[in-house]
């Protein structure tokens, strides 16, 4: 199976970012790259829920360009 990279660019919600990882948990996604983030505190960890360690171990990169380094298909989307 592929592995899936998550990648959020300047997410202005900690809340939003835990629930993010909630939902990666689900689906079995464990890398979350993050950049330009907002402060992570505990909104986001109650947020992500049994998806905590996914937020624990998220990288931070400093532009898109670097978070999608070596990745085969690029998806996105926009608010």
């Amino acid at each position: 199976m592929p592995r899936l990279r998550v990648v959020l660019v300047e997410p202005k919600n900690e809340g939003n970012v835990g629930a993010v990882a909630r939902s990666m948990r689900n689906f079995d996604a464990t890398e979350l790259v993050l950049v330009k983030p907002c402060r992570l505190g505990d909104e986001a960890r109650k947020r992500a829920m049994h998806g905590v360690d996914i937020l624990n171990a998220a990288r931070t990169a400093k532009d898109f360009r670097a978070a999608v380094r070596g990745a085969d298909l690029v998806v996105g989307t926009s608010g």
